[in-house]
């Protein structure tokens, strides 16, 4: 059976362009809306919008150029932010541009393009491999969805802060206290709990990790030292064997444990 996945990966141009449309109709129904051309206005630099704060344009070429993609991306999010100055698409929080070519990703011309238009406004890159997970039933749009894109920003650098730090041989900047009691404290409310009880739960994992954590930070196994930093305590020898009996195999044990958290968090599909 010939998926619309399928026929994307064929397709280019206006077709492409429609067949999107269609897989967005399909996850969304009313919530979006294709925009079609209309006279000298044309298309106003949008292809698609959901939920009235969500714009899309398409880039979908024959034959995928580096040259003539970031012509056409920076004409489009300038065509779109000269009408912003109009006065038109006033409700558009974000600017998706959908890219197709053959390799996975983007390049990093396109990506520090990117990096620049999110000075002015906030963009972001759908390829095909998003597009694919959508088909599969991923839907990045829904209110898990988004959802899990904020709790994604709220604890990544921290996760991987956590796994790249050993606690019981190094020293460690304070902030990132600061930092887990941010993410306890917020995502503890209910209204940031998941309606999919996989991903509540996967939340709810990473939460009890970061608790456990956080006691290993207390004045029994760390102590203050300058420029904002905190240090293992090994000054004496009741400090000396916490140090080798619990503070090193348990952080070592929580770090594995965020790592494979991450990894779960990252590779999630299902919403």
């Amino acid at each position: 059976m010939i998926t619309i996945y399928d026929e994307l990966k064929i397709a280019y141009g206006n077709h492409f362009e429609d067949l999107f449309s269609k897989l967005m109709k399909q996850k969304y129904g009313l919530r979006y809306q294709a925009i079609s051309t209309s006279g000298r206005t044309g298309d106003m630099s949008v292809d698609g919008v959901l939920d009235y704060s969500v714009a899309f344009a398409v880039y979908a070429p024959e034959v995928y150029k580096e040259k003539n993609a970031i012509w056409k991306l920076r004409s489009d999010f300038n065509g779109f932010m000269e009408q912003r100055k109009n006065g038109q698409w006033g409700s558009i929080k974000t600017y998706y541009f959908v890219i197709k070519r053959k390799r996975t990703g983007i390049t990093p011309l396109v990506e520090n393009l990117i990096i620049s238009f999110n000075r002015d406004f906030p963009v972001w890159v759908m390829t095909m491999e998003d597009l694919k997970g959508m088909s599969e039933g991923y839907l990045p749009f829904s209110e898990d969805g988004y959802l899990l894109e904020e709790f994604k920003t709220d604890v990544t650098n921290i996760m991987e802060y956590i796994i790249d730090t050993d606690f019981s041989a190094e020293p460690f900047d304070v902030k990132l206290v600061d930092g887990i009691s941010f993410i306890l404290e917020k995502w503890k409310k209910k209204k940031y709990s998941f309606k999919n009880q996989d991903l509540e739960m996967l939340k709810k994992e990473i939460y009890m990790n970061l608790v456990e954590l956080v006691q290993y930070f207390s004045s029994v196994y760390m102590h203050d030292i300058e420029n904002g930093m905190l240090m293992f305590n090994n000054d004496s020898i009741e400090a000396g064997n916490r140090l080798r009996e619990t503070l090193r195999p348990e952080t070592l044990r929580i770090r594995k444990k965020i790592w494979k958290l991450l990894e779960n968090l990252y590779s999630y599909k299902q919403l």
